[in-house]
């Protein structure tokens, strides 16, 4: 009878343990030895299992709308490519028009967001919006991305799953960066790109404890996508060709041209999604006519665009039908991006540094026809300078020209687009990412201080403490003292934290007073009862408390078996300390 009674005791303490180990709470326990990796497999898998059924339900959603297989919209009635977007968008509007602002965002902007803001907690309702809403947009041919809804859905994923859990917010800002990178590497096929744009652009952070989970993530989504689902490739990238010398300042001007091009689809970005204080119903409409109009003219603006991709590739557009998508596809993809639709950004960049690349390869070949590269060299060129400057990505850019062609000899091209693209959106036209410049039209700002985002206070708080009543023995507070604690938590007879007090000063006072008793409240600077905090919390959550509060220290708390206990203290000049080795050129 009693070990029935006490085994949920014992369940609740290998829990309890389990969590302490992943949080890395509890002093020298090799915490990320074993469970960190299982959840980051775990991650994995999942994301790659919820990026399959986005892919399946936008396969299900287009072949029941219209007869699709695939994204070929292009073989529409005129009036279908017309009347399919505004329709789509309509719906969208109609069914999500009740739901709160808040409760529509979606994307790798909300993402970033919740990450800066919520400690990567990710609301299970955004997730369902992006997973049926924006497989019904993309079905409809509305002009966005893939990509964006998959890599919010396996950050979600592994954030829900973390909450489930009930881990600490550091940790399940970790397991948010392993679904992002797990979801890019199901969606892109390119695993070791994956890594780099989840901690470049998602995370924007680089932490090496971070990256074991991580790659066991990106790992694991690959394993399962390829050998489970059998998902070949969307982007059938030929054979590049040779470039010649000539090609880099060839490159370094067309760089400048895409950076001209990314700064001005951020700026249609910025003000569409500033027309936020209208109803929901009404820019969504906005969105599908924009759409509509395009698609009537250029019906390849329609849908992610992989097969205008693979036709660049293979050089079988005309230089006007690439000015037309040039032009058309950013308008059409800004309207539904900035305006609210659940689609992603990623896909049109890369359809419109397609069209760029394609169009630097027409005057390449008008210029000197017998030093021209193939056509495949400049399409992926231009996707990769189109996708640094508007993401703010240009190591994860080179990574993905490396890992789709497998040729280090377009490296160094593409480094020179890269650079001179990202250069020119940033400096020429001073503007940031897409992402950022969506959060900020929304009244949203990142967090700077991405050490304290994932720095639990456990890990820096003093733990040489002792515990004292308020009025006690001169002789016994002397005794307490023998094993030279820093700190002392001052408590009242119920067991209530009343002030902190360092051991120092207590140790002074006891060497000149001449009394029987001291009164620890009375040396203490705050009379009054102490803050404390949870040792699960995150630096930044400390930080706050003493920004709101104006101490200097608080205790933390910890629980075990359901009983509350004071574990250390943690001061402001600590966390300062911290940021200033974090902080530090060369800390890694």
């Amino acid at each position: 009878m009693n070990s029935q009674r006490n085994a949920p005791t014992r369940r609740a303490l290998l829990f309890q343990r389990l969590r302490s180990r992943i949080a890395g709470a509890i002093p020298k326990v090799p915490a990320n030895v074993l469970q960190l990796p299982i959840l980051g497999i775990a991650v994995g898998v999942t994301a790659s299992l919820v990026v399959a059924s986005f892919k399946a339900i936008i396969a299900f959603a287009g072949l029941s709308l219209v007869g699709l297989h695939s994204e070929d919209f292009e073989s529409l009635p005129t009036v279908a490519t017309a009347l399919l977007p505004l329709t789509g968008a309509v719906v969208i509007g109609v069914l999500l028009t009740r739901m709160a602002a808040e409760d529509r965002r979606t994307g790798i902007a909300h993402v970033v967001e919740r990450l800066g803001s919520h400690q990567g907690r990710l609301p299970v309702k955004n997730a369902l919006v992006q997973f049926f809403a924006g497989a019904g947009a993309l079905a409809a041919g509305l002009s966005g991305g893939r990509e964006g809804p998959a890599i919010h859905l396996g950050a979600a994923t592994s954030s829900i799953l973390g909450q489930a859990f009930k881990l600490p917010n550091h940790r399940i800002r970790l397991l948010v960066a392993c679904g992002a990178a797990a979801a890019t590497a199901a969606s892109f096929h390119t695993p070791v790109a994956a890594i780099v744009f989840a901690m470049e652009v998602v995370m924007m952070e680089w932490a090496i404890g971070c990256l074991i989970p991580v790659i066991l993530a990106v790992a694991a989504a690959t394993i399962v996508s390829r050998t489970v689902f059998l998902h070949s490739p969307d982007l059938i990238v030929p054979q590049m060709g040779s470039s010649s010398m000539l090609d880099l300042v060839y490159m370094a001007f067309g760089g400048f041209a895409i950076g001209a091009i990314a700064a001005g689809f951020i700026l249609a970005v910025r003000f569409f999604a500033g027309l936020d204080r209208h109803p929901f119903l009404l820019r969504a409409t906005i969105a599908g006519a924009i759409t509509a109009c395009a698609a009537f003219v250029v019906p390849a603006v329609m849908g992610v665009g992989y097969d205008t991709i693979n036709l660049a590739f293979a050089g079988q557009f005309a230089l006007s039908a690439l000015l037309l998508i040039a032009v058309a596809k950013p308008i059409a993809s800004a309207a539904c991006i900035g305006l609210g639709i659940p689609v992603g950004v990623i896909g049109p960049t890369l359809v419109i540094g397609a069209a760029c690349g394609g169009i630097l390869a027409h005057l390449s070949f008008a210029i000197s026809p017998e030093s021209a590269a193939s056509p495949a060299f400049y399409v992926m060129l231009g996707m990769a300078a189109m996708f640094a400057a508007t993401l703010r990505a240009p190591l994860a850019a080179l990574v993905i020209v490396l890992e789709l062609t497998l040729d280090s000899g377009v490296v160094l091209p593409a480094m020179l687009i890269v650079v001179v693209a990202t250069w020119t959106t940033r400096r020429v036209f001073r503007q940031r990412s897409v992402f950022l410049t969506m959060l900020a039209a929304l009244g949203f700002e990142r967090l700077p201080s991405e050490h304290l985002l994932r720095a639990p206070v456990g890990s820096i708080m003093e733990r040489s403490i002792v515990r004292l009543p308020d009025v006690m023995n001169v002789r016994a507070a002397a005794e307490a003292l023998a094993g030279n604690p820093e700190w002392v938590v001052v408590e009242n007879g119920d067991g209530n934290v009343r002030c902190l007090l360092k051991a120092g000063d207590l140790a002074r006072h006891l060497r000149t007073t001449s009394e029987k008793e001291v009164h620890l409240m009375l040396l203490s600077a705050e009379p009054k009862d102490a803050l404390g905090i949870d040792i699960d919390a995150t630096l930044r959550d400390a930080q706050d408390v003493f920004t709101r509060s104006g101490v200097e220290a608080l205790y933390v708390r910890r629980t075990a078996s359901g009983t509350a206990m004071i574990g250390g203290v943690l001061t402001r000049a600590a966390i300062n300390a911290h940021t200033r080795t974090a902080t530090r050129p060369g800390h890694g």
